[in-house]
């Protein structure tokens, strides 16, 4: 178990990817209430290079050459209208491959809001299956706020297993009902396979804890139903009276952490049902983008963890996931939530006090004062319900981006269709997040907005809205992943090309694509033997000899790489720009001659 609780600790969401020694990446799931595209476009870096912790974005190269591989057996849930939009000082086209990828969820009642990665690992010679189950209190976004993380991993047994994980088994089923757009065939296909297999899942439990449940709140089947206890403590950004008087009649004694603003605005009665109410010192504190209850406009604080612990005589469970104290998540169970428990022995875990005292978060928290209120900005809440009922509006449209041939040679026109009309308090905005920022146009009273002679690589379904209320002036900006009508077969080319557009870029993504290993530009050190190749001495004397060696490498034992070549060469000279360099093409004939040989 990897639970964060010192706020100076961070480690990045994608982290989580990278595989066991050993083991292979198959498939994966993500839910997630918001998403920034660009720590989705990162994700698959970490998949295929084993990218560390760092903060900088990965060159277009490698982004291109992960993404390739990896976006078929990824699939992401979002809420629908949390997408958010990439704060980056260039657009990239890269954008454009993640349309399948992205599954926007739409609940009839509350929000999507559940946050875990589901992977799935092979070993194909030992026909082995393992599967990695990641609980978060976080999105899918560059936040740093204080979270919790819980990462578990365990093998699928073929004979006798567990019962334990029929609520991750029916939450992994629900999951493309709640989809507002057709999911493909190939990943329904695998998100059945990881259904039907994780119910067979033993997972290996964190030191100390020998207890584990699955609950998914709302679902009355699985609902969560806390059992009473000595102790509690109640960890979340988000709180509602209701949901935590409730709570309250659990336990003996009870403590609260949570952010000021929200302590603030709940009832005294309710705070006085509650030990002590915390919430994180200000020098802690950073910025959150999520609020199930309201908007991005809202200000918050840098408490993100949801957090449940109950200390009973002798054991105490932790109670972990996405479900914040609120009335959507705990009462009445509108938003789709999971939560998954751990119960061990207090003599091997620790206590409440442990968890709050001097080597606990104890120098990290401040009590709340009880005459402190609410600084409730009265225009800030009603722009704020303005822009957020624009949003549903565009939200339930049937939207879509239509292509059609551009005025000018190699462009097209994107037209963007649908789009709710709404009276002159309000401003929107519309882009392809392909584009600047600087090229919305505006669409205050227009059902069809039309971008004209933008080049291929450019068209996008994701569409960025800004929503600006006139006076007062409030803003808010999501994405949609709109459908697109008419995509011309060759877009995804031509992203291809937009990314390698030079010979030394074309050399450099050839070794991605020949070289898992590649992605740090060290020198090779592998010793290939080039006995049995009899053409091999007629380019022996290559200048780049690692790339040969690779070619080699993987003609001998993996040639299906070797031909991806020719579908890159073909994608690369679409173009009248001489990219692929003649060197290279003449070396890639004799290999081309040395697998239409190796076939027959």
């Amino acid at each position: 178990m990897k639970v964060l609780l010192n706020p100076y600790e961070r480690t990045l969401y994608t982290s989580v990817l990278i595989p066991p020694p050993e083991w292979a990446f198959d498939t994966a799931i993500a839910t997630t209430f918001s998403m920034d595209p660009l720590v989705l476009l990162q994700s698959p870096v970490y998949l295929a290079f084993l990218a560390t912790d760092e903060q900088t974005e990965p060159d277009p190269i490698s982004l291109l050459e992960a993404v390739r591989r990896y976006s078929q057996q990824i699939t992401v849930f979002v809420q629908k209208g949390r997408i958010l939009i990439p704060q980056t000082a260039k657009p990239n086209p890269i954008y454009g491959l993640l349309e399948d990828m992205v599954v926007e969820a739409n609940p009839k009642d509350g929000v999507f809001h559940p946050k875990v990665w589901i992977l799935r690992y092979i070993k194909p010679e030992e026909r082995s299956v393992m599967y990695r189950l990641v609980v978060l209190t976080r999105n899918l976004t560059m936040d740093n706020s204080w979270d919790l993380s819980l990462q578990l991993e365990g093998m699928v047994q073929n004979d006798k297993f567990p019962t334990y994980n029929d609520a991750l088994q029916y939450f992994i089923k629900s999951l493309p009902n709640l989809s507002t757009s057709e999911i493909n065939k190939s990943r329904r296909s695998q998100i059945e396979t990881i259904a039907k297999e994780i119910r067979k899942v033993k997972w290996n439990l964190p030191d100390g804890f020998d207890e584990i449940s699955f609950y998914l709140p709302g679902v009355k089947k699985y609902a969560w139903i806390p059992r009473n206890a000595n102790k509690m403590v109640v960890i979340s950004p988000f709180c509602k009276d209701e949901a935590l008087k409730k709570l309250t009649t659990l336990a003996k004694q009870s403590v609260l952490i949570s952010r000021p603003e929200e302590l603030s605005t709940l009832k005294r009665s309710t705070r006085d049902h509650f030990e002590k109410c915390l919430y994180l010192d200000d020098y802690t504190e950073s910025g959150d983008e999520e609020s199930q209850d309201s908007s991005e406009l809202s200000h918050s604080s840098g408490l993100h963890a949801k957090l449940y612990l109950f200390e009973r005589d002798s054991d105490i469970e932790l109670v972990i996931g996405s479900a914040n104290a609120t009335d959507a998540a705990l009462i009445s169970g509108i938003n789709q939530e999971i939560l998954i428990s751990l119960t061990g022995k207090r003599s091997r875990v620790g206590s409440i006090d442990d968890i709050l005292g001097e080597d606990g978060l104890k120098n990290y928290l401040m009590e709340f004062g009880a005459d402190e209120e609410a600084d409730i900005d009265v225009e800030q809440l009603s722009s704020q319900e303005i822009l957020e009922n624009a949003r549903d509006e565009i939200i339930k449209s049937d939207l879509f981006v239509e292509c059609s041939p551009g005025s000018e040679n190699n462009t097209w026109n994107l037209a963007i269709e649908n789009i709710p009309k709404f009276d002159q308090s309000i401003h929107i905005k519309v882009w392809p997040i392909t584009l600047q920022p600087d090229s919305a146009l505006k669409a205050n009273n227009e059902e069809r907005v039309e971008f004209r002679n933008i080049t291929l690589e450019n068209i996008t379904g994701f569409i960025a809205f800004e929503l600006k209320t006139v006076d007062p002036e409030f803003r808010l900006g999501f994405v949609l992943n709109v459908r697109i009508e008419n995509l011309p077969e060759r877009r995804n080319d031509a992203i291809t090309r937009s990314i390698v557009n030079t010979s030394e870029k074309f050399m450099r993504y050839l070794m991605f694509l020949l070289d898992d290993e590649s992605l740090n530009e060290t020198s090779h050190t592998k010793s290939v033997s080039f006995k049995g190749f009899k053409w091999a001495d007629q380019f022996i004397k290559v200048e780049d000899a690692p790339l040969l060696e690779d070619m080699v490498h993987n003609f001998a034992r993996n040639p299906q790489k070797l031909k991806e070549i020719t579908n890159l060469i073909e994608k690369i000279s679409a173009e009248e720009k001489e990219i692929v360099p003649k060197d290279f093409l003449h070396l890639w004939e004799i290999f081309q001659e040395a697998l239409e040989a190796q076939d027959e």
